[in-house]
């Protein structure tokens, strides 16, 4: 956080407009879309990290805060690894009280360029419409893969052995201004897997 803040000043005395990426995290996920300003609350190391630059940098002029939700890309390891899997006839166990609200890397690039242009300041979110779990977005891949779907086995973390430092009922964030300034369309969570992933997910 220190060395973000030292960065952030050396920039902001060159005449840089900043645009900082911040997370979902940085509130506690209690409720779905939460908006922009409401009170932080995050439950987790690196969300109380995230909140705490946020602060700071918006205490001055000359400052965005960009908040995403999970970004997806098509090289994203665990549902690579998921495909394979799938694909091979062996069985899979993702997470069914992990929720997601996904966004597509090209929808976060182009919120990037608007932004470096408009310089607008104040915090923007990018956010599915929806919430769902790592176990439905598997399920929906297995579908598009045409396998039989009893290969996709949800389980809930604390059943995996995981000690996750803290799971959220939801993900999603209020897009208002994203809508308004930036012209981000929030997609839905299974139309950001078909754009994402090659397999047709039916």
């Amino acid at each position: 956080m220190i060395g973000t803040l030292a960065v952030a000043r050396t920039l902001r005395e060159a005449g840089a407009h900043l645009v900082f990426l911040s997370t979902n995290l940085v509130f506690d996920g209690s409720v779905p879309h939460q908006r922009a300003y409401s009170p932080t609350c995050p439950q987790t190391e690196y969300g109380r990290q995230k909140a705490e630059v946020e602060a700071k940098l918006l205490e001055q002029p000359g400052a965005t805060v960009l908040r995403l939700t999970k970004v997806l890309t098509s090289h994203m390891g665990l549902v690579q690894g998921w495909l394979s899997e799938l694909r091979e006839g062996r069985s899979i166990r993702p997470l069914s009280d992990l929720p997601l609200a996904p966004v597509s890397l090209p929808q976060v690039v182009e919120a990037l360029s608007t932004l470096g242009l408009r310089r607008p300041e104040g915090i923007f979110q990018l956010s599915a419409r929806d919430d769902f779990a790592y176990a439905e977005m598997a399920q929906l891949l297995a579908k598009g893969l045409g396998v039989e779907p009893g290969l996709v086995q949800p389980i809930c973390s604390k059943d995996a052995g995981l000690d996750l430092e803290h799971v959220p009922r939801f993900t999603s964030l209020d897009t208002s201004r994203a809508e308004q300034e930036l012209g981000f369309a929030a997609p839905e969570a299974q139309a950001v897997v078909r754009s994402v992933f090659a397999t047709p997910c039916r």
